[in-house]
């Protein structure tokens, strides 16, 4: 496996336990970085590769395939990368060794941000897929997936942590197969149960109480965080938002309540009712950029008998 040469396509963080699975295994292996990646993610990247151990390359996506020239890699990786590859300007040897890895299931969970819609819908489990690239984005022939249970306390990032180390072992399966000269098998994907879900828009990550139970509630917050810095809401004519929160097991119906987004406690925490008679328990807020415990969230004016709107 020591001859073989891997080339990653990522500017995301969640590369790195794969770049370090490769490195630790002496595997040679290059990266290209689009520049337009966060910078965030990019300078993560960047410094992981700094010390000499990867060769490291960003630059405008038109670059890829001067990168692929240059480095010759003999399998392809890919993470994260937004633009929609050529395939006409692949060398032809690669074209069946280049391949996407994407956070969701597929056919139905395509798109550039699965980790999002799985944990909104309230998915129950969460994949890794890994595909061969085609003319249209995640719609290549299935090489590798597997599926894992959703825990209830994994958020957006936290999901993201988890699948970052699935890929290593499924990218090590095919590096296995290539390197023992065995086929893969591959799986086409059925168009017909295909769904695009686009990036997510304000309206997609703003809590809407009068229409959404407990459970929803509490899957929109985990969806959004870290990376939106919660769910949105309005109080009292302002926004802020809604970094954790849990279901809990009274329920509104129990103490009468009948209003959605009426805060019933705020006593170490904040009580909030829902539409559907279920009690969400309030435990982070964000106002302003600034975090706030809700045991202290009465300071700002956040007390029973105030209402959360949509």
């Amino acid at each position: 496996m020591a001859q073989m040469k891997i080339g990653i396509v990522s500017g995301a963080v969640y590369c790195i336990p794969l770049l370090q699975a490769l490195v630790n295994s002496h595997t040679q292996v290059s990266v290209f970085s689009d520049a337009c990646a966060a910078e965030q993610d990019l300078s993560v990247v960047r410094h992981f590769c700094a010390p000499g151990m990867v060769p490291f390359q960003e630059g405008d996506p038109g670059l890829f395939y001067f990168w692929l020239e240059e480095e010759k890699p003999d399998l392809v990786f890919i993470m994260g990368f937004k633009h929609l590859i050529d395939l006409n300007r692949i060398p032809a040897q690669l074209k069946q060794h280049l391949y996407n890895i994407h956070f969701g299931a597929l056919p139905a969970y395509r798109g550039p941000s699965p980790v999002f819609w799985q944990i909104k819908n309230g998915s129950s489990s969460l994949t890794v897929t890994i595909h061969l690239l085609s003319e249209q984005y995640d719609a290549g022939d299935i090489i590798w997936s597997k599926e894992m249970k959703r825990e209830p306390h994994l958020s957006y990032g936290t999901a993201h942590l988890l699948l970052s180390q699935v890929v290593v072992e499924g990218v090590g399966f095919i590096m296995q197969q290539m390197f023992q000269k065995k086929s893969l098998s591959v799986r086409s994907q059925n168009n017909k149960k295909s769904y695009y879900h686009k990036r997510p828009e304000r309206k997609d990550v703003l809590i809407q109480w009068d229409n959404m139970a407990a459970a929803e509630v509490v899957n929109l917050i985990l969806a959004c965080n870290p990376w939106n810095k919660g769910a949105i809401a309005s109080f009292n004519q302002m926004e802020l938002k809604i970094l954790d929160a849990e279901v809990m097991g009274n329920t509104a119906a129990a103490l009468n309540v009948e209003e959605a987004g009426l805060i019933i406690n705020h006593h170490h925490g904040l009580q909030v009712a829902c539409k559907d008679k279920m009690i969400i328990n309030i435990t982070m807020l964000n106002l302003n950029d600034t975090f706030i415990p809700a045991r202290h969230a009465a300071l700002f004016g956040f007390i029973q008998g105030q209402f959360f709107g949509s």
